[in-house]
């Protein structure tokens, strides 16, 4: 994983990245409180109304770019799409894609397969409701 760090060297603003890593108890254990917040959040919208306004989905989406978490970060994204207001993580998630480098393909590609589940889910409700 990498760390962004700001620095200030007589007054210019640099940026410094660190690698770093983390005990496999410690990965394991993140891991499991990611997939525990998925589990909470899926189907309920009160939990997913408690977990945005304590600043969650603010949170799992900066993890959508590490691709050490980001499959568990994106079922949390999924998981609030899914509910009220999942027009906002959409179009953050978008937003994400399109700001990424033209290298960046994992990361499209990732995003590309949770916005096209997303989408499927709503042409299926909406033909329903038709």
């Amino acid at each position: 994983m990498r760390e962004h760090l700001q620095c200030t060297i007589e007054g210019d603003i640099c940026c410094v990245f660190a690698e770093f890593t983390m005990p496999p108890l410690e990965e394991e254990l993140g891991m499991r409180v990611i997939e525990a917040l998925t589990v909470l959040v899926a189907g309920n919208a009160n939990n997913a109304a408690v977990f945005r306004e304590c600043g969650g989905a603010r949170c799992a989406h900066s993890l959508v770019p590490y691709l050490e978490c980001r499959k568990e970060a994106l079922g949390i994204v999924r998981e609030l799409m899914m509910g009220a207001g999942g027009d906002e993580d959409m179009g953050i998630l978008l937003g994400m894609m399109h700001s990424a480098p033209p290298s960046a393909l994992e990361l499209k590609t990732h995003i590309l397969k949770v916005t096209d589940a997303f989408s499927i889910k709503i042409i299926a409700w909406n033909s329903v409701i038709i």
